[in-house]
């Protein structure tokens, strides 16, 4: 039969390792996301390609909408998607933590994402106005506005590509 001090001491250890892995568990880990860059050109490119590729997908998930293929409210599932995408390549930017001689690059990039969900939001309006009222004066202007941005917007990108050491 055991004896109590036995008991005791298994208990106490038990109790021990219990607190330990659930401090563990608890204990919030260091709040540093960043992300470990170590080449910052591959890095960007890398954020350029994923950019291009969500740029082409919304523009033709767009198109199909325009088209009658997709409705509006499936345009906007997808047009949100794409936008959390975005910001998910703006936070991997932010976070890398770019030496000086890449600020400027990042920055400018950084800025085109920025004005990519714009754009985003811009072809939204048009999906919302359409489903309200088919061809009205609004439609117009937003895919006027829509044409202003993605213009500014590949100027950001020439302009990350020139200042990139």
């Amino acid at each position: 039969m055991a004896s109590r001090r036995g008991i005791a001491a298994t208990a106490a250890i038990l109790a021990a390792v219990t607190a330990a892995s659930f401090s563990i568990w608890l204990v919030p880990q260091a709040p540093d996301r960043a992300v470990q860059v170590s080449d910052f050109g591959s890095h960007l490119e890398g954020v350029r390609n994923v950019h291009g590729a969500l740029s082409a997908e919304l523009d033709s998930a767009f198109a199909r909408f325009r088209s009658g293929e997709i409705t509006a409210e499936q345009y906007a599932e997808m047009a949100e998607a794409t936008s959390t995408q975005i910001n998910s390549q703006i936070i991997q930017l932010v976070g890398s933590r770019a030496p000086e001689e890449w600020h400027r690059s990042y920055i400018s990039y950084m800025d085109a994402l920025k004005a990519q969900n714009a754009i985003i939001r811009e072809t939204m309006v048009v999906a919302a106005g359409e489903a309200a009222d088919a061809g009205g004066r609004g439609v117009d202007e937003s895919l006027s506005r829509i044409g202003e941005i993605r213009s500014e917007m590949e100027s950001m990108i020439a302009e990350s590509a020139r200042s990139a050491p």
